[in-house]
């Protein structure tokens, strides 16, 4: 198995997260112990189950928890409805624009936009077989909550022609439209 790199922020988020501390109120913090989740999970792909939601819920905003548990609705239904014969409608990571995943997450700069925190996050992956590197930024997207700072959303960075587009929220919001009418 494929070891991931781990900034020393990402090992507080963590910490924090195993502790059961609550994430720091700054972006930057939430982000980085929110990445020590997503690089957890790189390799599992796909809608997160409930115990990777939990494990993913102090880091994300109320609606963007509701959306993944939507979601993973419509993988069991879709699932029910072709009785498991065709691959599920989200493969290989959520969170990052590529569809391996990343080995390493970085959250290089915070900025405001209006009542959001935009928090460009630098990802990298290394190909275990042929030690190929890719680079790409993503873009976190923060709301103020009543517990602080939260994931609300990702815009997807990647420039390749295949791999996640556009916005995680209507990802998400897409794979429920296509279950429900399947």
């Amino acid at each position: 198995m494929q070891s991931r790199a781990l900034s020393p922020m990402l090992l507080l988020g963590a910490a924090a997260l195993l502790s059961g501390a609550a994430p720091a109120d700054l972006p930057e913090t939430v982000a980085e112990g929110f990445y020590a989740v997503v690089l957890k999970y790189a390799q599992t792909g796909g809608v997160p189950n409930t115990k990777e939601r939990a494990e993913l819920a102090p880091f994300v905003t109320p609606t963007l928890l509701k959306a993944l548990s939507n979601a993973d609705g419509a993988e069991v239904l879709y699932a029910k409805k072709t009785n498991h014969e065709v691959p599920p409608l989200v493969e290989g990571d959520l969170f990052t624009s590529m569809f391996e995943g990343a080995t390493t997450a970085k959250v290089t700069q915070c900025t405001a936009e209006g009542t959001h925190q935009n928090c460009a996050v630098a990802l990298t992956y290394v190909d275990a077989r042929d030690k190929s590197t890719t680079r790409w930024t993503d873009t976190a997207v923060f709301a103020k909550t009543s517990a602080g700072w939260r994931l609300d959303d990702i815009v997807y960075g990647g420039t390749w022609d295949f791999g996640h587009k556009g916005k995680l929220s209507t990802l998400l919001r897409d794979v429920v439209l296509e279950a429900n009418q399947e």
